[in-house]
């Protein structure tokens, strides 16, 4: 009998509303009410408590009838209804209060974030309009710095907004160097050098335009703090270079010297007329046993204290030299020196890996892709000592990184093999 009243109760509760348009009298609770009302004032308890659940569930659309059933008949279980539905409302409200501030927070930062993306779009856009005004009317030195300046601080700019700059860049750079009335140039003999064998650089000076330049090689100045006296304030040529030496483990030491090197009379320079100031390496002690190799970068500029054209005063203030990449190698393997493609083919199949790197390293750009395909070859034929090598030789040739994969290596070679070209140093 407990369980047909559950049922009819579920019926009436999924068959009639809580209040339904229908009902002739909405003043009046309808049958589904009754009922509810019924089972809670009735001595059942299961059917109490499924009473009551539902009552919770209707919430607000049955408190007018509860209070009203309250008035009437002093049930403690209509009390505890009340104060739940209340409960359950505040909560309801707190919440959708809470949303709404937080839909309102989310809408705010929605209008600053679109605000701040033109506001940045708008300023970007001035900016790259004076980048290009600057290289327009020759200032590419204001423009580069204009640039680097906007790459570092602004790093929301979209992609594209950036690869045209980046290329803006490149292009007032080579246009600057184009257009640099006195230019700097190294003449190296070569790149590679055995240890102890002595390293000589040559820096030239070379004026572009058409008129005929003096740089001075010292001028007198007030010293700023004895007005009096006047110091010498020389032009020199400064050399920072950096060495590192490589260990056959990974290792790698650096250490870093600069030098000035003083010009010791005035320049004149005449149109396509060159100045040259040769300069030897100081000679620095071979690391000790196990190093494979040595890599020296000479960085260098030419500061002139004064620098006349057509009797005025010139802003060049700086000449800057292209930046030199040298190796140098025990004196062991000078004849790898000579001749590295010949003698890696015979390192690889004695299995001797640490020569066999050296060689490789040793290969001119214009004998890399014979290198790269005696290296392919050779792939899965030996030790893994050797094996490793190859890889890694392979990987420094081509400049691709394919991993120790012989057989992504072979298909890569076979796919690249007539196109391929390789890059200079």
């Amino acid at each position: 009998m407990k369980r047909l009243a559950i049922i009819l109760l579920l019926f009436l509760v999924g068959w009639s509303g809580p209040l339904r348009a229908k009902d002739p009298d909405p003043k009046k609770p309808s049958r589904q009410l009754q009922v509810l009302f019924s089972y809670v004032e009735g001595v059942d308890e299961e059917l109490r408590d499924h009473a009551i659940k539902r009552l919770l569930t209707l919430g607000a659309k049955a408190v007018p009838f509860i209070k009203e059933r309250l008035n009437t008949r002093a049930k403690h279980h209509y009390r505890y209804i009340l104060r739940r539905i209340e409960q359950s409302n505040r909560l309801r409200i707190k919440h959708e209060a809470e949303a709404d501030k937080h839909r309102a927070q989310l809408n705010q930062q929605q209008m600053l974030r679109r605000n701040w993306t033109k506001f940045l779009a708008e300023y970007l856009g001035q900016k790259l309009d004076r980048v290009k005004q600057l290289g327009s009317q020759g200032h590419y030195t204001a423009a580069i710095a204009l640039v680097e300046a906007l790459l570092k601080v602004e790093p929301e700019m979209s992609a594209p907004l950036k690869a045209r700059l980046t290329a803006l860049r490149s292009t007032y750079k080579a246009k600057r160097f184009a257009a640099t009335a006195i230019q700097g140039e190294v003449e190296v003999p070569k790149r590679i050098y055995v240890w102890k064998e002595p390293i000589k650089l040559t820096f030239v000076l070379t004026n572009n335009s058409a008129q005929q330049y003096l740089i001075r090689h010292k001028i007198m100045v007030k010293d700023p703090n004895e007005l009096q006296k006047e110091a010498e304030h020389h032009s020199v040529i400064r050399v920072k270079y950096k060495v590192f030496d490589y260990h056959m483990d990974g290792r790698k030491l650096g250490k870093e010297q600069d030098i000035d090197l003083t010009l010791t009379r005035d320049v004149t320079l005449g149109k396509d007329q060159k100045w040259r100031r040769a300069w030897t390496m100081p000679e620095t002690p071979w690391p000790g046993a196990g190093y494979l190799y040595r890599e020296i970068e000479v960085d260098a500029r030419a500061i002139p204290v004064g620098m006349k054209a057509a009797a005025t005063l010139h802003d060049q203030t700086k000449i800057l030299f292209p930046l030199q990449r040298l190796k140098v190698f025990p004196q062991e393997y000078q004849s790898l020196a000579d001749k590295p493609l010949l003698y890696l083919g015979n390192l690889i199949r004695t299995q001797r890996p640490r020569d066999a790197f050296i060689a490789g390293l040793l290969v001119a750009p214009h004998q890399r892709k014979a290198a790269i395909e005696l290296l392919v070859g050779s792939l899965g034929k030996y030790d893994a000592a050797t094996t490793s090598t190859t890889y890694a030789l392979l990987m420094r040739l081509s400049g691709k990184r394919l991993g120790p994969d012989g057989d992504r290596w072979k298909l890569w070679w076979m796919a690249n093999r007539e196109r391929f070209t390789p890059k200079n140093d």
